[in-house]
């Protein structure tokens, strides 16, 4: 694997006075200066002046990385992943989490450490202790009651080599588990519902019938995902809106998303804005879309999308819900070659769309920025070139495999 960018190396912290600190948006940490804290060194900039001892983790002595042929029968492990990552790095490790567990014939525990708001991605999780992840920061002394810790950094997401390993490669790896000897049903996404969610997904329903008179439980759907976390990923949204009116005509389209993941990719199509008022409009003309962008929790999201006809999205969180779920999905590729995801799973590889032979440097992996030196049209790159897929592709693979 490529070397670990420095800036989220796990460290041991000691803080001078209290700390009261905003990690997350919904999420406060109370840090007291008589513990010891596991964090990530990017997590520091912000609370330089309240610090009083940084140490590296890794040469520490209660840490105990784990790998293969550790013994961890009947005991507890230990899990955290990088805290910033999104919802789709959470669902990656759900399928190491779930081999753990069958190698283990189930007698191992597992400690998942999550921020609240996007560990509701694995809450009811069978592989997890208590069937949900744990929140708040991690205590250094705590160490002593685990057999080991599996601290992931990170797993591919700054590699932008031409010949980057898929995704659940690189965590087998990182427990020096060859991938090889690994089951592919263990290379995929793993959630679970459970009675709550089922009674949101009733509500939602309900509301729908109400508001619109129509009946989702009765009638197939399909929903579309048209946001992203990165600009790089994004498809524009007049591509979409196309989508959503073609696909309208034969059944009912729910669109979910999370506004701060709105992006304009092309400043010479529709804003974000724009195409929430489009989309408005389609319902006000009487077709059979719902906007429930900025309105959908979490867990109602993975409920709406486990029961649809089909999902059609980009290579974010909610592609990865649908996946475990095993709700038939079309994702559109730019920067990266779907097989880094999707490659053990025969089926969403088939739902991918993936035009590659529209950019000489595909793949690029690039991460967070347009590759100007290798970009089509260099500075003037707002879309990736491989993104610039027609509305009527995406149709025609969503009436394929649904």
């Amino acid at each position: 694997m490529h070397p670990t960018p420095h800036n989220v190396h796990y460290v041991v912290v000691t803080f001078k006075n209290p700390v009261l600190w905003a990690i997350d948006g919904d999420e406060t940490w109370l840090l007291n200066p008589a513990r010891r804290y596991v964090m990530n060194s990017d997590m520091l900039d912000g609370l330089a002046a309240h610090i009083d001892t940084v140490s590296d983790l890794r040469p520490s002595a209660k840490y105990v990385p784990l790998r293969r042929g550790e013994n961890i029968l009947g005991k507890r492990v230990l899990v955290d992943r990088y805290r910033h990552r999104g919802i789709g790095d959470l669902l990656f490790m759900t399928g190491p989490l779930a081999w753990l567990h069958h190698v283990t014939g189930g007698r191992v525990t597992l400690d998942v450490y999550t921020l609240v708001e996007r560990g509701a991605v694995l809450a009811d999780n069978p592989h997890i202790s208590s069937r949900t992840p744990l929140n708040g920061p991690i205590h250094y002394d705590d160490f002593g009651n685990y057999a080991a810790q599996w601290m992931v950094e990170v797993a591919t997401e700054f590699d932008e080599s031409a010949d980057q390993i898929n995704v659940y490669d690189a965590l087998y790896r990182s427990m020096d588990v060859d991938p090889a000897t690994v089951d592919d049903r263990f290379k995929r996404p793993h959630a679970s519902l459970n009675m709550s969610d089922a009674h949101a997904l009733d509500a939602f329903y309900w509301r729908i019938m109400q508001n619109h008179r129509c009946d989702l439980r009765a009638t197939p759907y399909y929903v579309v995902a048209p946001l992203s976390h990165a600009s790089l990923r994004s498809v524009p949204y007049a591509v979409w809106l196309g989508v959503i009116q073609k696909m309208a005509a034969k059944h009912p389209v729910v669109v979910l998303g999370a506004p701060r993941t709105g992006y304009t990719p092309d400043a010479g199509s529709l804003t974000f804005s724009q195409f929430n008022q489009e989309l408005d409009k389609l319902r006000s003309s009487g077709a059979s879309v719902f906007n429930c962008i900025g309105n959908t929790p979490l867990r109602l999201s993975m409920a709406v999308v486990a029961s649809a006809k089909a999902f059609a999205g980009l290579d974010s969180g909610l592609l990865y819900v649908a996946q475990a779920f095993r709700t038939p999905a079309v994702s559109v590729w730019g920067t990266h070659n779907p097989h880094t995801r999707l490659g053990y799973d025969k089926t969403y590889m088939e739902g991918a769309i993936w035009r590659q032979e529209q950019c000489p440097q595909s793949p690029c992996y690039a991460y967070s920025r347009f590759p100007q030196h290798k970009c089509v049209y260099g500075a003037s790159q707002n879309v990736c070139e491989v993104l610039k897929v027609s509305p009527d592709e995406i149709v025609s693979k969503l009436l394929k495999i649904s």
